[in-house]
């Protein structure tokens, strides 16, 4: 059981969320900690209060000057780990060579850019250009993601992140490691799809 938070006099919001765990961690750890991390830099929060049981069934209590702030914090935090978990999913698919499961994390109008100077247009273009990339990797090809920022505005997100590429190949002309760029929009179904997929950020302005 974590400390009793020191709260001021009410009134202040109290925001309650239970959980059950279940077996295996599933991420459910490194989320809470990376919640846990964001929420005490987040304007308006006062404390938090954590217990679980031995069954595995947990509270937690945080406390706020108002609901705006957390209501706020909240959708933040729930878009950044949606996108980075279908990021996640979109690695492990270019990963495993399942092209087909990784065309629906595209919009049909999507991009990708193949290499400076080369644009793949539609998911048709994509999936053709991700077979060619698998092959000139050896099939071997595991994209990660390292540091990461995500910025939204409504149905649109831009992510900026530390992309790595690992493969068996002993010389490559293109960098392994990189400083992608990817867009993201929202779905009839509010679900994220990837729109512009820029691994080679900013970089492509020194092939002009």
């Amino acid at each position: 059981m974590s400390a009793i938070a020191k709260t001021p006099q009410p009134p202040y919001y109290a925001v309650i969320f239970t959980s059950v765990r279940t077996e295996g961690d599933n991420g459910y750890e490194k989320m809470a900690n990376e919640m846990v991390e964001k929420i005490f830099h987040q304007p308006g929060f006062l404390g938090v209060e954590s217990v679980r049981d031995t069954a595995g069934i947990g509270i937690t209590v945080s406390y706020w000057e108002s609901n705006k702030e957390y209501l706020l914090f909240g959708e933040e935090f729930i878009m950044e780990h949606e996108l980075k978990e279908l990021i996640k999913k979109c690695d492990l698919a270019i990963k495993q060579e399942d092209f087909d499961t990784l065309m629906k994390y595209y919009t049909d109008d999507a991009i990708l850019v193949v290499k400076p100077g080369m644009i793949a247009r539609g998911k048709a273009e994509i999936k053709k250009a991700f077979i060619a990339i698998a092959k000139f990797f050896n099939n071997s090809i595991v994209p990660t993601q390292g540091e990461m920022i995500i910025l939204e505005a409504g149905d649109t997100a831009l992510v900026i992140s530390q992309t790595f590429l690992e493969a068996d190949i002993k010389d490559s002309e293109y960098s392994m490691e990189r400083r992608a760029t990817y867009v993201f929009k929202k779905d009839s179904h509010n679900g994220w799809l990837c729109a512009i997929d820029n691994s080679y950020g900013t970089d492509l302005l020194n092939n002009k």
